[in-house]
């Protein structure tokens, strides 16, 4: 069999996808982008199982219809919206034995539709639940997964093997809600500048822990872990810049 994809050959299950023709490759299919990649190497990536699936450096090749490979390009590096809402229902499991760690498998269709297989910060709702703020984490395979904790379980009281239903809004990373215990020791600490120049990714993580904190106890030692995550990348910019 022999498929032409985007100015290159396919040949057969040792094929190998270039712009010049089929190659053989003893190690099995693999796929050589048309275009070299940084540095003026070409990679090569093992196909799927051929001819349904083929993935390349630019995508997902997949057979439509007609039978011809077509080009299925997702925005894995995309950020998503914010203000994006998506709703879906799914089983409560408990990911890891001997603990208390429930989550949901995020189907495809939501991945999909935020165009990205990366982290994605969210408000949610479990249910009728009181919004909680939440990442969509990698679980590989280009799959989400949220995990539910107790405090939002014991609200809607649900269990494992229970379905729930999921409402989700995209926040923008950027938009940090600060709360005033954090704001007042940073300023306390002269660690101010520095926690505004941590990524606003890593902002919004610290500042999630420390409302997720159960006890009294354990907001404070956030608290100091954010201030400690702010001193260090102050020393860190003045290191580059000796």
């Amino acid at each position: 069999m022999t498929a032409a994809v985007a100015g290159c050959r396919l040949n057969g299950r040792q094929g190998v996808l270039t712009p010049s023709g089929p190659q053989i490759d003893s190690r099995g299919p693999t796929l050589t982008p048309s275009a070299p990649q940084e540095g003026g190497r070409q990679r090569e990536v093992a196909l799927g199982a051929l001819p349904r699936v083929l993935r390349g450096a630019d995508g997902l090749f997949r057979r439509c219809k007609s039978g011809a490979p077509r080009l299925y390009s997702p925005s894995v590096k995309a950020s998503p919206s914010a203000g994006r809402e998506l709703s879906f229902k799914a089983t409560l499991e408990n990911w890891a034995k001997g603990m208390d760690y429930c989550a949901v498998a995020v189907p495809a269709k939501i991945t999909e539709a935020l165009g990205t297989t990366g982290p994605v910060l969210v408000m949610a709702r479990v249910n009728d639940s009181e919004p909680f703020k939440v990442s969509l984490f990698p679980n590989g395979g280009g799959k989400h997964y949220i995990r539910i904790k107790a405090k939002v379980r014991k609200e809607t009281k649900t269990e494992t093997g229970d379905v729930i239903r999921l409402h989700i809004t995209v926040l923008d990373r950027a938009d940090v809600t600060i709360p005033k215990d954090l704001t007042s020791a940073l300023r306390k600490g002269g660690a101010t500048a520095g926690f505004a120049s941590l990524p606003p990714g890593k902002q919004n993580f610290l500042v999630r822990r420390i409302d997720e904190a159960a006890k009294a106890e354990t907001r404070v030692k956030r608290i100091e872990e954010a201030v400690k995550a702010a001193h260090e990348r102050t020393a860190k910019r003045a290191d580059r810049a000796k």
